[in-house]
């Protein structure tokens, strides 16, 4: 690596040193992601419709304001057929160095999902991808079985496994990581 192309990298490790973490989804809400994510980001900022903030519906411009402020989102929440790919878009042209997380599906892949969420998935995914660069750094997590607090669901993936998992992706800063999934064991059915 160039002597030009190490200072990028040093300046780029220094901008992203402090995390400001914005996230998508309800920090009060135990079966949520973002729930997890206020464990382990306790001062991360929350766009969810119970603090004023009603993504689908509302003119993006609050989340545009929001999002100059951070350098680090993490696009939790389905909340409607490509919003998520909206909200990634809207990120990556408005921070001017962060990190992405997007939160996919097994969906994407098994063929289990209604085919409008399964599509909206796959999108985001490709278009995570497609984002992932030097100044952008995106990471797709395909993610199945999420425990919901319901009986059936309480051996899946816990909201806090998904934070720890997001954790661990940032500090390994020597190597960025686009596509990563997780699951629970398939029953046998």
């Amino acid at each position: 690596m160039d002597r030009y192309k190490k200072s990028l990298k040093i300046v780029r490790n220094r901008f992203m040193s402090t995390r400001k973490v914005i996230c998508t989804g309800n920090p009060q809400n135990k079966n949520c992601i973002a729930y997890g994510i206020k464990q382990i980001f306790p001062n991360a900022t929350f766009m969810h419709r119970s603090n004023g903030f009603d993504l689908p519906t509302q003119n993006l411009q609050e989340f545009i304001n929001e999002v100059k402020k951070h350098n680090t989102f993490i696009n939790a929440s389905y909340i409607g057929p490509q919003v998520q790919s909206k909200l990634l878009q809207v990120a990556s042209d408005e921070m001017k160095l962060g990190q992405i997380f997007n939160i996919g599906s097994t969906h994407e892949y098994d063929g289990l999902g209604k085919s409008e969420y399964t599509q909206s998935k796959t999108h985001l995914k490709d278009l995570s991808l497609k984002i992932n660069n030097f100044r952008i750094q995106t990471t797709h997590i395909i993610l199945g079985g999420l425990d919901t607090g319901e009986k059936n669901t309480a051996s899946w993936i816990k909201p806090i496994e998904i934070a720890q998992l997001i954790q661990w992706i940032i500090d390994h800063e020597t190597y960025c990581i686009p596509l990563i999934g997780i699951d629970q064991y398939k029953q046998p059915w």
